[in-house]
């Protein structure tokens, strides 16, 4: 079912993000599933709009590194509640902003 959430990050270059960094609240933060090449082509346009320098990176509970969003980015996405739950990011919710 989709819900609302905040985009705090990203993984890839700015010019063509990976996936996002979803914060779902109550402080949990998931790494969403790859970008599809419309998303990549929409974040990165909006990460040009919003550059202020490359901030330092940032790392999740696993590890794994991720570039921090000057701004908080509302998106809509499926999140999973299974044992192995997908974050899939359906769109980017600028209407929110």
């Amino acid at each position: 079912m989709p819900r609302d959430a905040v985009a705090v990050g990203y993984t890839g270059r700015a010019l063509a993000p990976a996936r996002l960094i979803i914060d779902l609240g109550q402080g949990t933060l998931a790494l969403s599933t790859p970008l599809t090449v419309e998303l990549r082509h929409l974040m990165a346009q909006a990460l040009q709009a919003s550059s202020s320098g490359r901030p330092q990176a940032a790392r999740l509970a696993d590890g794994t590194a991720y570039w921090p969003l000057t701004q908080p980015l509302p998106v809509e996405v499926d999140h999973g509640t299974t044992r192995h739950a997908a974050t899939t990011v359906r769109r980017i919710r600028p209407d929110l902003a």
